[in-house]
């Protein structure tokens, strides 16, 4: 599957869009940070200069994704790129989110600075975004993961995103999956995980008899992206 240029190719238009939003949302959220900053007084606050740090490795992450398609990279170089892309955008918004708002605001409070002063300082993201900003940017996420599951159900595979999922709910999801793709016919079942999938697999072959272990294959795509595939025998219910 990762040999295939084609998915990706479908939804490069759609990603190049995203990316451009949400540079523009983030682009909002730092100038507000940098107001916050401003309201502490001195030179630009550290907790800013780390921010833009790692937007930087996110820019960059996505220019690779992007230098790949042009020079012709194959299926799994694409795949790498945009789950590489993925995770810096990830660490991007923790990062703000769990470090540097919490402390910022921290700041603020113990300077004696007021609430409805920070709440004004905010609420100019949404009022520079315009209205339905964010509905526009989940539409586009949706678009994306439609156009992806359409280009699998044409090669007779469905994929299936278990990242966010405890260690003992995964099991029991894909097994669930598992019976929902033999009664449609489908034979071949793309996994998505932050962890390599190999004892997980182990596992599904004490108890799922329909599974053809000559035909499982796993590539790790980045840190933290895995994409598996399960193949069931055909002839198996």
């Amino acid at each position: 599957m990762l040999n295939e240029k084609e998915p990706f190719e479908q939804v490069l238009p759609i990603y190049i869009e995203f990316k451009g939003m949400y540079a523009l949302y983030h682009g909002r959220k730092e100038e507000v940070l940098a107001i916050l900053a401003g309201l502490l007084g001195g030179p630009k606050h550290w907790l800013i200069r780390d921010l833009e740090d790692l937007h930087l490795i996110a820019e960059d992450s996505f220019k690779d994704f992007i230098d790949a398609y042009v020079l012709g990279g194959s299926g799994e170089a694409l795949a790498s790129g945009a789950a590489i892309y993925h995770e810096a955008v990830e660490d991007l918004i923790e990062h703000e989110e769990r470090v540097i708002l919490p402390k910022m605001l921290d700041i603020l409070v113990k300077t004696g600075i007021g609430e409805q002063t920070i709440s004004q300082v905010f609420r100019g993201i949404e009022t520079n975004l315009g209205e339905g900003f964010y509905e526009r940017m989940l539409g586009l996420v949706d678009d994306m993961e439609k156009r992806l599951s359409s280009a699998l159900m044409k090669s007779g595979a469905t994929a299936m995103n278990i990242t966010g999922l405890k260690p003992y709910e995964k099991r029991a999801q894909i097994k669930k999956k598992i019976r929902e793709i033999k009664n449609r016919n489908i034979y071949k079942l793309i996994l998505i995980n932050s962890r390599d999938p190999t004892p997980l697999y182990y596992k599904l072959l004490n108890t799922e008899q329909c599974i053809d272990q000559n035909l499982f294959r796993s590539k790790q795509l980045s840190n933290r992206t895995w994409v598996s595939m399960i193949v069931l025998r055909e002839e198996c219910r």
